[in-house]
This record gives structure tokens, C-alpha cells and sequence, in this order.
């Protein structure tokens, strides 16, 4: 029943928030000239966009804590395709099954929209953010 509630919860969630950008081009995505600050402000934009409702960088919710997240997975490529396709790299990669069964085997959505440069400003954001708790 607790899996069906967290499952349920996560549908629910992520149905209002990965529309959000669809049609548009995000800064990110279209500017790979960005300040650090810029980068970050975008990163934050589009991780309470696309991120927040399952996610904190501090503290597990639906989803787990994302603080330190480039350093437990072994290849930027697996990090990125997960955030795209997270089912896809459940399937061939040890450290995303793992994730998976950790959290009541439930897959995150997938942000197919997503392009590198939007990925790499959440990652800033997240980074930032961290760094910021610390103080």
C-alpha cells in the first residue's frame, strides 16, 4: 500500500510540472555563454520547474537528496541519460538499480526536453545550493 501511495504521489506531482517548458527554449538551453551566476539563476528556475516536487538538495521527499549527486555517478553521461530516460538506465546500469530499489522502486519521469546546458544549470544550482547550506 506504501508503494502505491508513493507511486500515486509521484504521478500526481510531476504531471503539473513536466509540461512547464515543453514548447519553449529555456536560457540554458539557447546561451551557452552564461555567467556562473546566470547559470545558477537559470539552474534554480528550472530545478523548481522540473526537480522540486520530488526532489530537495538537502533532504530526502519523494525522491532523494540531490546534494552531491554529480559524485555518485561514475559517468556524467548515465547522470544525464537518467535524468532523460531514467527507466532506459535502470535497466543496464548497476548504480541506477540500485537508486531505483532504494527509493520504493519508483522511476522518475522523463525530462526528454531537457537539453546538456539545462542539465548542467540544475547541477549548478544544486552545487550552489549546497555549498550555500554550509554557510
Amino acid at each position: 500500500m506504501k508503494t502505491v501511495y508513493f507511486a500515486l504521489m509521484l504521478c500526481l506531482l510531476s504531471c503539473g510540472t513536466n509540461n512547464d517548458q515543453q514548447s519553449g527554449t529555456t536560457k540554458a538551453s539557447s546561451n551557452t555563454t552564461m555567467s556562473q551566476d546566470e547559470l545558477i539563476e537559470t539552474g534554480q528556475s528550472l530545478f523548481l520547474q522540473k526537480c522540486s516536487s520530488c526532489h530537495a538538495v538537502n533532504m530526502t521527499l519523494t525522491g532523494p537528496a540531490l546534494k552531491g549527486v554529480e559524485k555518485r555517478w561514475h559517468s556524467k553521461d548515465n547522470l544525464y541519460a537518467f535524468i532523460r530516460n531514467s527507466q532506459e538506465v535502470i535497466a543496464k546500469d548497476a548504480y541506477a538499480k540500485d537508486l531505483f530499489e532504494s527509493n520504493h522502486k519508483l522511476q522518475m519521469p522523463p525530462f526528454a526536453d531537457l537539453k546538456d546546458n539545462d542539465i548542467l544549470a540544475i547541477l549548478a544550482y544544486i552545487k550552489n545550493a549546497s555549498i550555500s547550506a554550509r554557510h
